[in-house]
């Protein structure tokens, strides 16, 4: 199993699992031309993608979906009934026929890997993040949540690669000039993940068969790479995990594929 991040940030997000046969892409919030450069520089090709996962329908994470559809139609859309309902009213050239809707405490299929909905906590209808199992390894997938969840906890610990959201530092975002309800929004427990809420976390749960995890929807603004792997670099030390590799997802940048 690998993964990599073709683009992760507010202005839009894009990550590819690969194992089995199976190439899965996390979330399409960038149009199909900048979709099929950021594939091609990681080696593959839209014609590759097998099935897409949508964790909510914020415009960063689905905004070009109704696009990707358009070069292919064949693609199955999961994504839960709250958020296909949703989705479908924000974006109405979505073509609803491949969606394929599912209760949050189900495990579906795609090919030969099991995918597993996980709870966040974010300002939209039914967010998720998702665990996906293959015989290459397991993956765990979280972005957009202003706090942990039980859920959460319960899978990063199975995970042996992973992807965890560390948006901001939070000096940075009370110092940004934003305005106070956007500042209040993006700290609050709907919200997005700090640099210390992500080491936190990682503190709690992290344990040693965890390879790799990478650091995503990093704030341009109120975050900086090295701020973001120095504070959860010392969330892996406390739970001794200083063996495990870290990386920080960019924006623009498509990232070398990791594996498990």
């Amino acid at each position: 199993m690998r993964f990599c991040s073709l683009a992760s940030g507010s202005k839009g997000n894009a990550y590819l699992v690969d194992d089995a046969g199976e190439l899965i892409l996390i979330d399409c919030g960038i149009g199909p031309r900048t979709l099929k450069t950021q594939m091609a520089l990681a080696g593959v090709a839209i014609d590759d993608i097998t099935a897409v996962l949508i964790t909510h329908e914020h415009s960063d994470h689905v905004a070009g979906l109704a696009a990707f559809q358009r070069f292919a139609p064949d693609v199955p859309v999961f994504m839960n009934f709250s958020t296909a309902d949703a989705v479908c009213a924000l974006y109405p050239d979505v073509c609803d026929e491949m969606i394929v809707a599912f209760e949050n405490d189900s495990r579906f299929p795609v090919g030969d890997l099991k995918v597993r909905a996980i709870e966040t906590s974010h300002d939209v209808s039914d967010p998720v993040g998702y665990f996906v199992e293959g015989p290459g390894g397991s993956y765990f997938h979280i972005t957009d949540t202003g706090e942990p969840t039980v859920e959460m906890e319960e899978y990063f610990d199975m995970a042996d690669v992973a992807t965890l959201e560390s948006n901001h530092d939070l000096a940075m975002l009370r110092s940004s000039g934003r305005p106070y309800h956007v500042v209040r929004r993006i700290e609050g427990p709907c919200g997005h993940l700090s640099n210390d809420q992500a080491a936190d976390f990682v503190a709690s749960c992290a344990v040693p068969r965890l390879k790799h995890l990478a650091l995503a929807h990093l704030s341009q603004d109120c975050n900086s790479p090295h701020l973001a792997l120095e504070t959860v670099a010392k969330g892996l030390a406390c739970a001794g995990c200083g063996q495990t590799k870290l990386t920080a997802f960019s924006q623009h940048r498509v990232s070398d594929w990791i594996y498990a």
